[in-house]
C-alpha cells in the first residue's frame, strides 16, 4: 500500500502503516509532524517548508516540477504511485481551505486513470472510497450506524448496495442529484457495486 499526503490531519496519517509514503508538496510538513517516514516528495514545492525539505534531504527522493504545469501536485503524486506499481493507495486530504482544491482533489481520485487501483481517502475525519465499474460488490470497512453517502462523479452511475438503510438494486444515480446522501450502515461491511459510472462512497464515521 502507498500513502499520499497532501496537507491533511496528522493524527490519522500517523496511524497508517504503508510500504511507501509519497508527499504531494506541502503534505511533507504534515507527514513529518505525524512522525511518518517519507519516501518521495513530488510537486512544484511552493508549499513544502524549507525546514521540512532540509529534514528529508538525503533520506527521501525529491521530484521537483515546474509551477507552470497542467496537473495538480496530487495528480503527479498519484501518477508516480501507479508508475511504481501501487495497487492500493490511501490519500490523506485536508478538510477546509480552498473550495476549488477540495472539489478538484475529489475529482482527481475518482479519475478513470486509476481504475485498476484500489483508492481510498481520508478527508479530515471523513472516509472516502472510490468504486469503479467492474470491481464487483466492494465490501467497505464501516461499522453499523455509520453515516454513508453515494456521490456519482462525472455523470450518472448504476448502483447496487447492501447493508444500508435505504438500499439500491441496479438503480441509476444522477451526479447532479442529492439522492445518494444521508444513508446509514445497518450491518458490518456494507457493499457497493457499480455497473456504470464512478461513485465516491463517503462516510463521516470516525477514522480508524
Amino acid at each position: 500500500m502507498q500513502v499520499i499526503a497532501t496537507g491533511a490531519d496528522p493524527e490519522p496519517l500517523g496511524r497508517v502503516t504503508a510500504d511507501c509514503v509519497i508527499c504531494a508538496d506541502g503534505g511533507l510538513d504534515v507527514a513529518l509532524a505525524a512522525g511518518v517516514d517519507v519516501d518521495l516528495v513530488v510537486g512544484d514545492l511552493d508549499s513544502a517548508g524549507a525546514a521540512a525539505l532540509e529534514a528529508v534531504a538525503g533520506r527521501a527522493e525529491v521530484l521537483r516540477v515546474s509551477s507552470d504545469k497542467d496537473e495538480t501536485d496530487l495528480e503527479l503524486a498519484l501518477a508516480e504511485a501507479r508508475a511504481r506499481g501501487a495497487s492500493r493507495i490511501t490519500v490523506h486530504l485536508a478538510a477546509g481551505g480552498r473550495l476549488d482544491h477540495q472539489l478538484a482533489n475529489l475529482a482527481v481520485i475518482a479519475s478513470s486513470r486509476w481504475h485498476d487501483a484500489e483508492i481510498g481517502a481520508f478527508v479530515g475525519r471523513n472516509r472516502v472510497f472510490v468504486v469503479h465499474p467492474g470491481s464487483g460488490a466492494v465490501a467497505l470497512p464501516l461499522d453499523r450506524g455509520a453515516a454513508v453517502a453515494l456521490q456519482p462523479m462525472g455523470g450518472a452511475a448504476r448502483v447496487t448496495t447492501s447493508g444500508v438503510r435505504w438500499s439500491l438494486t441496479d438503480e441509476r444515480l444522477d451526479s447532479l442529484s442529492a439522492r445518494g446522501i444521508s444513508n446509514e450502515v445497518t450491518t458490518d461491511s456494507p457493499t457497493v457495486q457499480v455497473e456504470e459510472g464512478v461513485v465516491l462512497v463517503i462516510s463521516s464515521a470516525q477514522a480508524t
